[in-house]
């Protein structure tokens, strides 16, 4: 937008971004809209441009241009709280999700916000308000996406419904198994025992491409069960010798992954601990000698901001920058 003044008592605005095939009542508003934002921001103006006609030479602002981040608003759906030890030195299950987006290359680029519903006090987002969010992410729990509760069953429902309105969801472990499950899946015990610690997690090339056939991501797991049959319409999105299928992906609108993405060495360490008596000794001590092993957590900030940004009817896949 430039002010083009032609006189102490006069000047007017030149729109230079619009198409003419746009809806004018909308490009007004948005106009407005924006013009409103920048003085609630309270902005400061940019050093004036000023060139002429008959020359072509132009001063350019000397500042560089601020860039307005892109607005990303996620529904955090919590399914589990960590026990009060943990929480002390950690925080809580939904803490580690916005530490771990924080570490996204995109935050110069997008401003995240993440509302939480604590799914096992039976909250989530009121129905009305889905258009309100981008997506929504559903957390890891100790539960079974097989347990007959109230919460899993409304749990199930909500993400029936996230599904036939087309809305992005994203899910961790046990967020993973209850899409899984409510989408028409099957979860069951791993007969092949717990995947504890740090584990390799190999890209599906049917997928993925052969170009990435190579390619593994590196990641930290706690549990038990196992998605073993997936829904109608998902893909695979990788495996290992304790499961094939260690995620999905159904196009650009859902995407779920076994492992703990958001999970430090630290955090697991402690998590493994606490399980002595539930997991056999053996196993946590060589989960223990393992969980300090690296994991890209930027990689995979990156990996659900960019699934969260993608447009579902894209037919570009939402990972092809992401792999690059």
């Amino acid at each position: 937008i430039r002010v083009r003044p032609h006189s102490a008592n006069a000047c007017r605005l030149a729109f230079r971004v619009t198409g003419a095939d746009i809806n004018p009542y909308i490009a007004i508003a948005a106009s407005v809209a924006a013009g409103l934002w920048g003085v609630a921001q309270k902005l400061q103006l940019k050093e004036a441009v000023v060139s002429t006609q008959s020359t072509g030479k132009s001063k350019m602002a000397a500042s560089s241009s601020k860039v307005i981040p892109r607005l990303l608003r996620i529904g955090l759906l919590k399914c589990d709280s960590f026990i009060e030890p943990v929480q002390e030195r950690f925080g809580d299950v939904d803490n580690q999700f916005v530490k771990l987006l924080s570490q996204s290359s995109f935050n110069s680029t997008v401003k995240i916000e993440t509302q939480v519903f604590d799914c096992k006090k039976l909250k989530f987002p009121p129905l009305d308000t889905l258009s309100n969010y981008d997506g929504f992410l559903i957390t890891g729990s100790r539960s079974s996406a097989n347990d007959p509760d109230e919460w899993v069953s409304n749990l199930k429902e909500n993400i029936r419904v996230y599904d036939k309105e087309h809305k992005k969801i994203f899910g961790v472990c046990f967020g993973h198994q209850v899409i899984a499950s409510a989408l028409g899946g099957k979860v069951a015990v791993n007969p092949k025992g717990w995947q504890l610690s740090h584990h390799t997690v190999c890209l599906n090339p049917e997928t993925f491409g052969e170009k990435n056939a190579d390619k593994q991501l590196q990641l930290h797991c706690l549990n038990k069960e196992v998605v073993v049959t997936m829904p109608p319409g998902f893909k695979s999105l990788g495996y290992n010798s304790l499961c094939d299928i260690q995620g999905m992906v159904k196009g650009n609108q859902i995407c779920t992954i076994q492992g703990h993405p958001e999970f430090q060495g630290s955090l697991l360490a402690a998590l493994i601990s606490s399980r002595r008596g539930i997991i056999p000794d053996p196993t946590i001590d060589d989960g223990l000698n393992r969980a300090d092993r690296p994991v890209n957590h930027s990689f995979f900030a990156n990996w659900i901001i960019s699934f969260f940004l993608h447009p579902t009817d894209s037919p570009v896949p939402f990972w092809e920058d992401v792999l690059r």
